[in-house]
């Protein structure tokens, strides 16, 4: 995307200062306090550079965070007239035909393909399913003990997913649940550490 705050700049920075304020730090600061501290290192930056500030992004350059509610929606909901969508991004890793890769009308219709998986109609229907997966998770919970949540909670979110959005049932879901874990962890370590490959190898590209 374009800068954020020139969805209305008046809202957040005075006209002769349109470029939000850097974290004076070097980079490297920058991307270790990102990759170990992440959200102590953004509340401390908000803390000291008010809602709008540029900052530096490990493999993705200099990008610019904004963390007022109405300048959010604004910018959610600005038309692709006033954004466009900034490069590089998640592009490099989803492909060109990505909707992380469009722009324009092009980026309008891949939108409206995806919206309604995720109408307020469609959700609705994939109610049963959520409730479904959070009471068999939650079946061998102990009882007044305390216990780790986070990987209940991954596969809770997981089964939804597989469920709703693929539509898998039975062996297919039983061995999706298996192998998409362990690709989403290593998927994620390659996007924080790893720069993008120069030499595209398409369907053998990493």
């Amino acid at each position: 995307m374009t800068h954020p705050a020139m969805a209305n700049p008046s809202e957040t920075l005075t006209p002769n200062r349109l470029n939000p304020p850097p974290v004076r730090l070097p980079k490297l600061v920058q991307g270790v306090g990102l990759t170990v501290f992440r959200r102590k290192a953004m509340r401390n930056w908000i803390k000291g550079y008010g809602r709008i500030f540029e900052f530096n992004v490990p493999f993705f350059g200099q990008c610019v965070a904004v963390s007022d509610p109405a300048l959010v929606r604004s910018v959610c909901t600005a038309s692709t007239e006033r954004l466009t969508n900034y490069q590089p991004n998640l592009s490099n890793f989803f492909g060109p035909g990505s909707i992380f890769a469009l722009d324009g009308s092009r980026h309008h219709d891949r939108r409206r393909l995806l919206a309604p998986a995720f109408h307020g109609r469609s959700l609705r229907n994939h109610e049963a399913i959520i409730v479904d997966e959070i009471l068999r998770e939650s079946a061998n919970w102990p009882e007044n003990k305390e216990f780790r949540i986070l990987e209940p909670m991954d596969r809770i979110t997981l089964n939804v997913i597989l469920r709703t959005i693929f539509g898998a049932e039975g062996a297919e879901l039983e061995e999706l649940r298996e192998i998409v874990p362990r690709y989403a962890k290593f998927g994620s370590a390659m996007v924080k550490f790893m720069p993008v490959p120069k030499l595209r190898t398409h369907r053998y590209s990493p």
